[in-house]
């Protein structure tokens, strides 16, 4: 006769629980995962795009405008397409030119200090010469920077862009009254650019321009460009 040996009902609510705890893990284990592959990848991207804006910088610069190179006048033409030409060695005193494009989205972020140090320069001390290296340039775009009443080039002669080594914006050079250039600023001005900016201009000790303005927001730039596309194609 044999003895019957009770078994024990397996306990299936337990087991999917211990199911569901296990799946769950395995998808947090699963994205925590994924994520700091994302961030490594990320991570390693900036390392890589740093490093190519900086090679990218120093290219521009060995072959931007150089201190101390005798530069001829400034030639080309206003946005009613009359020429212009800017003597340096004519006006006494140095030229502070701000070189930019109108489809350079950095000149954008740009501006407002350019603003800031226009607004503060003396004219018998310097004089301020605008000029757009590429892209459209009207009258609306005079009226939205405040660029009415002083020299702007909408447009370069090619053979000025070469002399000067114009290659890229945007760019701040001070050239001197003899047609040497003495600095040149290449790219967004950052805050440590502002006081070397005052000491070449003789704005030592001012806090205005150490004071950094309200830069425009994304929307305002996006806005900026969407006009700016509309007025092309009228």
């Amino acid at each position: 006769m044999s003895r019957l040996t009770a078994t024990r009902p397996p306990n299936t609510i337990s087991d999917g629980k211990h199911t569901a705890m296990w799946i769950r893990r395995s998808f947090i284990a699963i994205f925590v995962c994924v994520f700091i592959a994302l961030v490594a990848v990320d991570w390693l991207l900036l390392r890589q795009n740093s490093t190519y804006e900086r090679a990218r910088q120093a290219e521009i610069a060995a072959s931007g405008p150089k201190v101390g190179t005798v530069v001829p006048p400034l030639d080309g033409v206003d946005v009613s397409g009359a020429p212009v030409s800017v003597d340096h060695s004519s006006a006494g005193r140095p030229t502070l030119l701000f070189v930019f494009s109108t489809e350079c989205p950095i000149c954008t972020l740009n501006w407002p200090r350019w603003e800031t140090l226009a607004r503060r320069l003396d004219s018998k001390r310097c004089r301020l010469v605008y000029a757009n290296v590429a892209g459209p340039m009207g009258r609306q775009f005079l009226n939205e920077h405040g660029l009415n009443g002083v020299t702007v080039l909408a447009r370069l002669d090619p053979r000025t862009l070469e002399a000067y080594s114009l290659h890229a914006t945007p760019m701040i050079l001070v050239i001197g009254p003899d047609s040497r250039i003495k600095r040149v600023w290449l790219g967004r001005l950052k805050d440590n650019d502002i006081p070397d900016l005052e000491e070449t201009l003789g704005l030592a000790g001012a806090s205005a321009l150490s004071a950094p303005p309200a830069q425009p927001t994304e929307s305002q730039i996006r806005g900026r460009f969407a006009k700016l596309l509309v007025n092309q194609g009228s």
